[in-house]
């Protein structure tokens, strides 16, 4: 059987192509989407393991790894051994880390206004739930 499908076809194709264009508009303002999402999550918390934080941002741990030693490096977070168990270490965003965040957010924020411009409030919170709808279900 014949598959005449596009590539615009799948969602995951689609998906793709959105998290491209936000992550092309970060990177170039400095910090990679990836390490948006992970600064996002720290910013909400009070310190968070290398698992919990892989597990928050739906990533490996490999990965996760490289994302919070660059971040480390960029004096963005630092490391501090869990008072409750010291084979763990918790990631914590610094101050300019924190400044960082604020920054980046108001072009994740302007993205999402750009969203909901063209297509809407309504449509918009309708695609977000179906998309969660969708997760939840996989």
């Amino acid at each position: 059987m014949q598959n005449d499908r596009t590539t615009n076809d799948y969602l995951a194709h689609l998906f793709a192509q959105a998290n491209r264009k936000l992550n092309m508009q970060l990177h170039s303002e400095g910090v990679p989407l990836e390490q948006w999402r992970v600064l996002s999550v720290l910013f909400e918390s009070h310190g968070m393991t290398m698992r919990e934080l892989a597990d928050a941002v739906s990533t490996n741990r490999p990965t996760m790894t490289k994302i919070v030693d660059r971040l480390v490096a960029d004096a963005l977070a630092y490391r501090v051994l869990d008072p409750q168990d010291r084979r763990k270490v918790r990631i914590f965003l610094s101050d300019q880390g924190k400044a960082l965040y604020r920054k980046q957010s108001k072009l994740v924020y302007s993205h999402q206004e750009n969203v909901e411009s063209n297509f809407g409030s309504e449509q918009t919170e309708r695609l977000k739930s179906m998309l969660e709808e969708f997760l939840t279900r996989l």
